[in-house]
């Protein structure tokens, strides 16, 4: 298979920086690409460890990127703010969302979304809170869509608390949208992974709008694929998940885009083809190589043969299997992709540096 792409750009770790990624792009109004990422800007790598919103900028397409900047700071009052992403608005403002954590009231860690708005990249509105009603309810980079109706959807995973105050592994799917431009939100549903003894449940969901105005969603799990289901009411309730027989997968994240020209693209980690009723689960560790696949139109040809024959061209980003590469985002310029994740970069840990690549829409005609 194909390998396309070239590296344009790495945000590599050191010892103040264990950890750089987790990030998404936007287009400023003079030109510019943001690329807004994780910043644990201590020598800690852990997902509750100290982190910030950071950014680089790029002038020339995304050829080089440069001018470094902290975007959003961490402070005493919150544990970390992570995983930022962005989201075109219609008062021609620019929304960031990102994941705050912090320690509520029973000394038990929590994470919201909040959103903060700005015409330049560089001054930002105060914050508000998405999901003021949620306890541990995970996001991850590049999730807020619009659908063609105007309301946002934001996918987040629900994770009780256990007995000890922690965090459950076994997430759920909670949904929640904005029918006002973000200036408030409503949680629609709440779906479960129906394999009880699967591990994970459902995790860091992602959505999409494909044929029909209806709302593809996909989560990561341990049963050796992607798990989908599907809205035909703009998010307000979803069919009961399956597992995706085009997206085999272990437990790590997917990301899906439209492109300008009508087509759709995805970007994961595959499996070698699994007998997926034998549900075996899968080490989340298992992330190289990582994939990424066009098809022609919005996105239900990826469903597989459960509703349409998948009818994708698949190419590599990455293939060394001494790697791992995860969270990724993907930016359309006029000819040609950005697509950044984490890179392993040498270390062992697979959350460490930020690769982005550029690909010329020419490699995957």
């Amino acid at each position: 298979m194909k390998v396309i792409g070239r590296r344009v750009h790495a945000i590599v770790p050191n010892e103040q920086n264990a950890r750089n990624g987790g990030g998404d792009f936007i287009r400023l109004p003079d030109g510019r690409i943001m690329f807004a990422y994780s910043d644990h800007y201590t020598g800690n790598n852990h997902d509750h460890s100290p982190a910030r919103i950071s950014a680089i900028f790029s002038s020339d397409e995304g050829e080089s990127f440069g001018d470094y900047r902290v975007v959003i700071p961490s402070d005493e009052r919150v544990v970390n703010r992570m995983f930022g992403f962005f989201l075109p608005l219609q008062n021609g403002e620019i929304g960031l969302f990102y994941g705050e954590k912090f320690m509520n009231a029973e000394g038990r860690i929590c994470m919201h979304t909040m959103l903060t708005r700005t015409k330049d990249g560089e001054h930002f509105s105060e914050p508000i809170d998405c999901t003021p009603d949620a306890k541990y309810a995970v996001i991850n980079n590049a999730r807020a869509i619009r659908l063609s109706s105007g309301r946002i959807l934001i996918p987040t995973n629900d994770h009780p608390h256990d007995e000890d105050g922690n965090p459950r592994l076994r997430g759920s799917f909670e949904l929640y949208y904005s029918d006002d431009d973000g200036k408030s939100f409503k949680k629609s549903c709440r779906i479960d992974n129906p394999l009880k003894n699967d591990p994970a449940g459902l995790q860091e969901t992602g959505v999409i709008e494909i044929e029909g105005g209806r709302v593809l969603a996909y989560s990561r799990t341990y049963a050796g694929s992607q798990f989908i289901c599907v809205s035909e009411d703009g998010g307000e309730s979803f069919s009961t998940p399956e597992p995706s027989p085009f997206f085999t997968s272990p437990c790590s994240p997917m990301h899906m885009r439209h492109l300008a020209d009508g087509r759709t693209v995805a970007v994961w980690n595959p499996l070698p083809p699994t007998p997926l009723k034998d549900y075996s689960f899968m080490s989340c560790g298992e992330r190289s190589p990582l994939a990424l696949a066009v098809v022609n139109g919005k996105g239900g040809e990826f469903l597989g043969p459960y509703f349409f024959s998948a009818k994708a061209k698949v190419f590599l980003l990455e293939d060394d299997p001494k790697e791992v590469y995860c969270y990724p985002a993907v930016f359309e310029g006029e000819d040609y992709l950005l697509c950044s994740y984490f890179h392993s970069y040498g270390t062992g840990f697979p959350l460490s540096a930020t690769v982005i690549k550029k690909v010329m829409l020419s490699e995957i005609e």
